[in-house]
């Protein structure tokens, strides 16, 4: 277990019932949301984000929200677990996420590992539907 997790986790202990509660964000309304790829950028717990339409996922997880009959949603911190270098967009490779600290790399549909020291995928994100609005509710995998 990494020792920042650890801390964490004692730290929401210490901190006793409810200090784990996430906020609620509001990222856009679906229709922003027009093709397979379409992405938006923010700032969640004051870290980079990102929701990405993708293709129908073999399993729905916390991570993934169907928010139409053929629209599905991912969301995950762009923050590379392996130091917290913010990951970009590849340059030359559309499905890629970069960690530009130490080279990791990382899908653009839904923050898995593909090669790289981080040693974990990106921290993804619990999405909820509110009308029309997609709303990150919180960690989808919190430590």
């Amino acid at each position: 277990m990494k020792r920042r997790l650890l801390l964490k986790g004692l730290l929401g202990l210490w901190a006793g019932p409810g200090a784990a509660q996430q906020p609620r964000v509001r990222v856009a309304a679906v229709s922003q949301f027009p093709e397979v790829g379409s992405y938006v950028n923010f700032s969640y717990l004051n870290r980079p984000a990102t929701v990405i339409r993708v293709a129908k996922p073999p399993h729905i997880t916390p991570q993934y929200l169907q928010a139409g009959p053929d629209v599905y949603l991912s969301g995950y911190l762009r923050e590379c677990p392996h130091n917290g270098c913010e990951v970009r967009f590849h340059p030359s490779a559309s499905t890629l996420l970069v960690c530009y600290c130490h080279g990791s790399l990382f899908r653009r549909a839904d923050g898995r590992l593909e090669a790289g020291v981080a040693g974990e995928d990106l921290p993804g994100l619990r999405l909820e539907l509110e009308g029309e609005d997609v709303v990150v509710v919180g960690l989808a995998n919190p430590a």
